[in-house]
């Protein structure tokens, strides 16, 4: 029972920070641009597409993570995610580039660099503990997934005989 609670609570915390930073960002997708430029890692085509593009999938990251629906692709997306934004935050430590991460928005302030990479990999470690599992309780995807075993059970069986 306490594995299953902190798989909920691991799940509920890595949807509702996907949810929430997506959430800040899209009413104003131009500040967005510039914490994206800001990181200067980026070609210049490439930032309008990232900055409307992350928003919206992280809400829809955060949305199926916190209901438990598509949890397996969320829980991946949501990797590819954390270890581009830890390998850009870790670039601008290697450069000693002190600037807002830009996460929940431009000009918001969630400490050092150094302590928002070490949330990206917690929330990571949960991405990946997550995918891992193969029963998500209390989601609709385990739901889901109690109904099909019951149809199945409930099934009758073919026995060919010659």
């Amino acid at each position: 029972m306490f594995l299953t609670s902190m798989q909920v609570i691991m799940r509920l915390i890595l949807g509702g920070v996907f949810l929430w930073a997506g959430i800040v960002k899209i009413p104003d997708l131009e500040l967005f641009s510039y914490a994206v430029r800001a990181y200067n890692l980026l070609p210049e085509f490439l930032i309008l597409p990232v900055t409307i593009l992350v928003p919206y999938l992280e809400c829809v990251i955060g949305l199926c993570l916190v209901v438990g629906f598509w949890t397996h692709a969320s829980t991946l997306i949501a990797s590819g995610l954390l270890i581009s934004f830890a390998s850009a935050l870790g670039t601008k430590i290697y450069q000693g580039v002190n600037m807002s991460c830009g996460c929940f928005g431009f000009g918001t302030e969630r400490g050092s660099l150094e302590w928002v990479l070490s949330q990206d990999v917690l929330l990571l470690s949960f991405a990946l503990v997550l995918f891992w599992k193969q029963k998500v309780p209390f989601s609709l995807d385990g739901y889901w997934q109690n109904l099909s075993d019951r149809g199945r059970d409930a099934a009758p069986t073919a026995s060919f005989h010659d």
